[in-house]
């Protein structure tokens, strides 16, 4: 069999149903070994030593803080987090089985899983080839600065987050590629799960919003409907915040304004982070020289210009989907609102998932011109 008619199977139904399964049963095993990992750091705090957690309902958690009930709130009220399906999945995992850190890693791990899949998903939407999906997944499954998304329990804000907004965005394309609107109606149920995991998710709407236009397709019916519900939602989710906090957005104490070259440094720190990721830190702490131009400022404009100078050949507009996924899950934790470190691995968890889209996608436009030019030569 050829690598064409292989490639051919692997568009079938059956096809990418056996590559997301690999994905996914792989995805679990190299995180194995995390089973035998105990709690660390924000893990104590936020579940084990956490009684009003323990002593909650799974109501209360909608009505105060991501960290109630901790010293840490005690001490920085400020930290205005809301985040109660997250805690909520934490509080089912002690109910479930207690504080033993095996079943919530082994949450995490299958959490982890559930996203590889829903990346994969998204490329075959984007290209639909069953080889780029897998390739994207893998991608996903070992980038190494995903290991502190799932091997730190509390890391399972973005895990969640991921599940939620990438299942949102794969029935969003779903939807237009099968020319379906009934896949509409789960895009703002995931959102909500989305925005209620973590406060990143905030910005896409706008991803939503522009989707047509990113590949290149008509808007079907009902579809500034949705938008206009997503929006809703999100002023909805503000609102509650300020009822919660006394703020719609989670301002820190002292917090001074806008510095936009410390914005684009860290940006940029990010782009590197994804493209070299074997420099590791747990935190970056703020560092005053990225309030003028560094070296990662430079990575922020090559990535900010150079997809859309790409994406002037009609055959690589198609990464622009995920030019606008990266942009807008990079802009909330690229210091837009300081909150401490300049920079945290377990951040471009979800921005990588756009990242990952434009390198499979402009790869996959590449070969295939390359290909073409080939039997064109060919022929001469």
């Amino acid at each position: 069999m050829s690598g064409q008619q292989i490639a051919e199977q692997l568009r079938t139904r059956a096809g990418i149903t056996v590559i997301l399964t690999v994905l996914a049963i792989f995805q679990i095993v190299f995180y194995l070994p995390t089973l035998k990992y105990q709690f660390v750091w924000d893990d104590r705090p936020l579940i084990v030593e956490n009684q009003l957690l323990s002593r909650s309902g799974p109501g209360e958690i909608f009505t105060r803080p991501f960290w109630a009930g901790t010293e840490e709130f005690e001490r920085s009220p400020h930290a205005a987090y809301y985040r109660p399906i997250t805690t909520l999945s934490f509080w089912l995992d002690l109910k479930l089985a207690g504080p033993r850190p095996a079943y919530f890693h082994f949450i995490n791990i299958v959490l982890s899983a559930l996203a590889t899949v829903l990346v994969g998903l998204i490329v075959w939407e984007l290209l639909y080839s069953g080889v780029w999906a897998g390739l994207a997944g893998l991608l996903f499954a070992t980038h190494p600065a995903h290991v502190e998304s799932i091997a730190f329990v509390s890391g399972r804000t973005d895990l969640l987050l991921a599940v939620f907004i990438c299942f949102a965005g794969f029935a969003l394309l779903r939807s237009f590629r099968k020319k379906d609107q009934r896949w509409f109606l789960l895009v703002p149920v995931l959102f909500l799960l989305a925005l209620l995991s973590k406060e990143t998710a905030i910005l896409f709407p706008l991803l939503v919003a522009l989707t047509p236009v990113l590949i290149q397709t008509r808007p079907l019916k009902g579809y500034w409907v949705l938008v206009v519900i997503l929006f809703a939602l999100t002023g909805g989710y503000l609102y509650l915040r300020s009822l919660i906090f006394n703020q719609a957005v989670p301002l820190p104490a002292g917090f001074s304004a806008l510095n936009l070259t410390n914005v684009v440094n860290t940006f940029g720190y990010y782009i590197r982070m994804f493209f070299w990721p074997f420099d590791h830190h747990v935190k970056i702490p703020a560092d005053p020289n990225f309030h003028r131009p560094q070296s990662c400022f430079l990575y922020a404009l090559v990535f900010l210009f150079s997809v859309p100078l790409a994406a002037l050949r009609p055959r690589f507009r198609i990464a622009l989907w995920g030019y606008v996924w990266t942009i807008i899950f990079l802009i909330p934790v690229s210091n837009i609102i300081p909150i401490g470190p300049q920079a945290a691995e377990r951040l471009l968890f979800p921005a990588s998932i756009g990242l990952i889209a434009v390198v499979i996608t402009l790869l996959a436009r590449l070969l295939v011109a390359y290909n073409r030019t080939r039997q064109t030569v060919g022929v001469l």
